[in-house]
């Protein structure tokens, strides 16, 4: 295609062609005409009709002579039935070529976008018609290789202007490139720096929160050992306490009672009625009282119990705060 031609006008020059060569082109058209007609007989329909002086053609000749000169009814049977096969034989290649014609079309009419052609029978053209469709297909076939070599100049066209601003577009888009590579690698190692400085500092952090965390565990522990060795203590010593008191009051109470039993085997004598129930009486009374005794002092130790489990609870409750308030909210520490 030359330079300055612009796309309507190709068309343009190209719809002009075309009319010319289907309209105008007479000979061509005559000779395309005899084609068919020698090729295809007068019509589709019909079959052709060979001429008196050209004999019909067959197949294998010397088969059929070998049934000449025989009058029995067995060999003109066979003969009989030898032509009616070869005739079916015929017929079953015409339909062939039929809906191979038909095949034709309808591919034709696809890519060409003739829907008309798509659903026409080769047995439904006349011969004008099919002379016609013949001389479009021709044109079409001839146009489609115009419109391909119309493409390749355009394309080397554009090849050649491409190759021509190559080279100074080249330089610069090199140019850019080598500008925009330096820039982006340099905006990679600041990121890969960054990155790295980001990832240590993260570590240095869990390390050092880590080491934290296992001081306060550790300070913890020892708390709660602490409070633990002196509350066994204080238990320890009030169990000392107490144990001694009773130990002393079961020993005078003993020594009491042991000093009136020898008095009263000393005496060996029988008691009266009235002094029996005042012995009696100040015996139960004595119990009474050493009863009421130990009620209290055991109310007393239970009170002292109670006292130093209240006082273990405030210490664990203290520490518990202690430890909410150096590490934070939601930090619960197990304790053995």
């Amino acid at each position: 295609m030359c330079e300055g031609v612009t796309s309507d006008e190709a068309l343009h020059r190209f719809d002009l062609l075309r009319q010319h060569l289907f309209e105008e082109d007479d000979a061509w058209y005559a000779m395309r005409a005899e084609e068919n007609r020698l090729l295809y007989g007068d019509t589709v329909g019909r079959k052709p009709k060979a001429t008196a002086s050209i004999p019909q053609r067959r197949y294998f000749n010397c088969f059929y002579d070998s049934f000449k000169q025989r009058d029995d009814k067995f060999n003109l049977n066979i003969l009989r039935e030898v032509l009616q096969k070869e005739w079916a034989e015929r017929e079953k290649l015409n339909e062939y070529e039929e809906e191979e014609f038909y095949s034709i079309c309808r591919c034709a009419g696809n890519a060409l976008g003739v829907t008309a052609w798509s659903r026409r029978y080769r047995t439904s053209l006349p011969l004008v018609g099919a002379e016609e469709f013949g001389r479009r297909m021709i044109v079409t076939e001839f146009f489609a290789m115009l419109l391909e070599a119309v493409f390749i100049l355009e394309g080397l066209h554009r090849r050649t202007i491409s190759f021509l601003r190559e080279p100074l577009a080249r330089k610069a888009i090199e140019g850019d490139e080598v500008h925009k590579w330096v820039e982006s690698r340099r905006c990679q190692v600041e990121r890969e720096r960054r990155e790295e400085s980001m990832f240590e500092a993260e570590e240095r952090q869990r390390e050092l929160a880590y080491h934290n965390w296992k001081r306060q565990q550790a300070y913890q522990v020892h708390l709660f050992e602490k409070s633990e060795e002196e509350e066994r203590m204080d238990v320890e010593r009030l169990q000392r306490f107490h144990v001694g008191i009773i130990s002393q009051i079961f020993r005078k109470e003993h020594m009491e009672a042991q000093y009136h039993q020898l008095r009263y085997q000393m005496r060996k004598r029988l008691l009266s009625a009235e002094l029996s129930r005042h012995i009696i009486g100040n015996e139960a009374t004595e119990r009474s009282n050493i009863m009421v005794l130990q009620h209290d002092q055991f109310c007393t130790l239970q009170a002292e119990e109670v006292k130093s489990f209240l006082w273990t609870r405030r210490n664990t409750l203290l520490n518990e705060l202690v430890d909410r308030e150096r590490g934070g909210e939601g930090c619960v520490y197990a304790y053995m």
